[in-house]
């Protein structure tokens, strides 16, 4: 592997870890708001986050390479509202799915079909985050002022499964 595609592959195992521990720290803070369902879901999603990055990290193993786990500043906990929350979600998961991007770019560049081919796996997972976190977006803009629509919302979050697609809408 070129030295160019370890340092992106390393960079993404630290958005994917920065990604967790911003779910981990809006999941207590969600709790704080009263909200378990939003909690529920973040915790879920903190699980994820953290298998996204042990997956890369097992992958630079077997392609030889040591992985280096990065030390993860803690994210901001204060936000406004849930909606500021989860809008920071959505930003958070823009900026993961342009590395992952550049990373497709790059190893198509560098001719590494093997990591080329390991990237897309994640081109598709962070369509469905995006989804995920602008429908929450969406579903609590329009549910703003209205305390029982957001705690549908909540209801709904709290049923969400691990390695479930999240899908608020249903």
């Amino acid at each position: 592997m070129k030295n160019s595609v370890i340092d992106a592959v390393n960079h993404q195992i630290h958005l994917e870890f920065e990604a967790a521990f911003l779910y981990l720290n809006l999941s207590v803070e969600m709790q704080q708001y009263g909200l378990p369902g939003c909690s529920h879901w973040l915790r879920v999603q903190f699980g994820e986050e953290c298998s996204h990055a042990l997956r890369l990290i097992a992958y630079l193993g077997e392609r030889r390479v040591a992985a280096e786990v990065p030390s993860v500043a803690p994210p901001p906990c204060v936000w406004e509202s849930p909606i500021d929350a989860f809008a920071a979600v959505l930003e958070h998961e823009k900026r993961v799915s342009a590395s992952v991007d550049a990373l497709v770019t790059l190893s198509r560049a560098e001719q590494d079909y093997a990591t080329e081919s390991i990237m897309m796996r994640y081109v598709q997972e962070q369509v469905e985050e995006e989804n995920a976190a602008a429908d929450i977006v969406d579903c609590m803009r329009l549910a703003e002022g209205n305390r029982a629509g957001l705690l549908r919302i909540d209801r709904r979050m709290g049923k969400r499964k691990p390695g479930q697609r999240s899908d608020i809408r249903r």
